[in-house]
């Protein structure tokens, strides 16, 4: 059965973060681009929770995605990291390598199978977004993020989350490996 588990708290959010919208998570769970959450401080966090969910089949897939964008042109790139964090764990940490882009764009990433069994409570999963690089006065804007479980794999956003019409599947990005969790 498929699951999608947005965010549904926000747990932290750092004075370099800027929240258009009602709240963090309300920002990142509305299924609009006119909502986002934005940084251009270096190693601010924003961390959401996600709703409760109940733990897959062990072969169903795991998919994070983020709808994301940079504001204005960049002399280099604007990089954030993306955790799926389990109780006090990251269970895995993705897209420090991927420069996006400077219109919004779905990415996503797939779990390994020794990440999905580092989950050990679907109702404790959140979402840490971590501004790592950015370069002058360009910043990112994040609009929305989600974790979805399915069978045998999702295909995409679900019908109801934003447009879709710069989707970018397929868009997997290297892995910066959670300690102790083997991809």
């Amino acid at each position: 059965m498929a699951q999608t588990l947005r965010p549904a708290s926000t747990v932290t959010l750092d004075a370099g973060w800027s929240v258009v919208g009602p709240s963090a998570h309300g920002a990142l769970n509305d299924s609009s681009d006119a909502t986002y959450i934005t940084s251009g401080t270096e190693g601010d966090v924003c961390e959401v929770a996600l709703d409760a969910g109940s733990a897959p089949l062990p072969t169903d897939t795991h998919r994070l995605w983020v709808r994301t964008r940079r504001f204005g042109a960049s002399p280099g790139p604007v990089l954030i990291d993306f955790s799926l964090i389990c109780a006090a764990a990251v269970v895995a940490t993705f897209g420090h390598a991927q420069p996006f882009g400077v219109g919004f764009a779905w990415y996503s990433w797939d779990l390994s199978a020794a990440q999905v069994a580092a989950i050990t409570d679907y109702a404790d999963l959140r979402i840490r977004s971590v501004d790592t690089q950015t370069v002058g006065a360009v910043a990112h804007y994040v609009a929305e993020q989600y974790l979805e479980l399915g069978d045998p794999a999702p295909s995409g956003p679900p019908p109801t989350v934003g447009d879709r019409s710069a989707l970018q599947v397929g868009k997997r990005r290297p892995l910066v490996q959670a300690e102790g969790v083997e991809p």
